[in-house]
């Protein structure tokens, strides 16, 4: 009867125990993809494929846009994703390929268009009257802001490994993350399949 009796005991208590390993499991189970991402992103970026199918570079860790003065959130009402052109007080042939390619970008979106914009982002204090011009008649839609901060060259340049080489543009998410380096010979059709990409997984911008 003793015997039966402490059998009786323990079968609730090692149901309970069983209950709880379970519930832990799946409690690691549901941390693992963050903690992951954490590793990755913060303490192994090494680890990160670079054959993916990115068309630009990956910057990491991303620009603030805070860096480079720009205040992404006074720009535009609501959320958007930006293209971003670095230039100087002229706008030199790479920067007027620049401009072209990212309004044929944004024209090709369609219906998504109004999701990005486009920021010549210029180092100098001012520009000149031909530049100004250049966008007045040509490029009337995108934003023009001074850089307040440092140098934008100078951010990316470390990110790459390397002095970029020639003109480039950079893609900045809703957040103010600037993440993508594209040189001009990625900047047409292969920019856009990037885009249009990032604007179907994201649910911001």
């Amino acid at each position: 009867m003793n015997d039966l009796a402490t059998k009786l005991d323990q079968e609730p208590e090692q149901h309970l125990t069983k209950t709880r390993i379970k519930l832990s499991v799946i409690f690691l189970m549901s941390l693992a993809p963050f903690v992951l991402a954490y590793i990755v992103f913060f303490v192994k970026p090494e680890w990160i494929p670079t054959g993916t199918t990115n068309q630009g570079e990956l910057l990491l860790p991303p620009i603030q846009a805070s860096e480079v003065g720009i205040d992404h959130k006074a720009l535009f009402e609501g959320d958007r994703w930006m293209l971003l052109i670095p230039a100087g007080s002229e706008c030199h042939q790479g920067c007027v390929d620049a401009l072209y390619y990212t309004r044929q970008v944004k024209t090709a979106l369609g219906k998504e268009a109004d999701r990005i914009e486009r920021i010549v982002v210029s180092d100098a204090t001012n520009i000149s009257s031909k530049f100004q011009t250049l966008l007045q008649q040509e490029h009337k839609h995108a934003r023009l802001v001074f850089n307040s901060g440092v140098a934008i060259s100078a951010l990316v340049e470390p990110l790459l490994g390397r002095e970029p080489d020639g003109a480039y543009i950079l893609l900045m998410d809703p957040n103010g993350n600037i993440m993508m380096f594209y040189t001009l010979d990625k900047a047409g059709k292969l920019m856009l399949k990037d885009v249009k990409h990032l604007l179907k997984a994201s649910n911001i911008g």
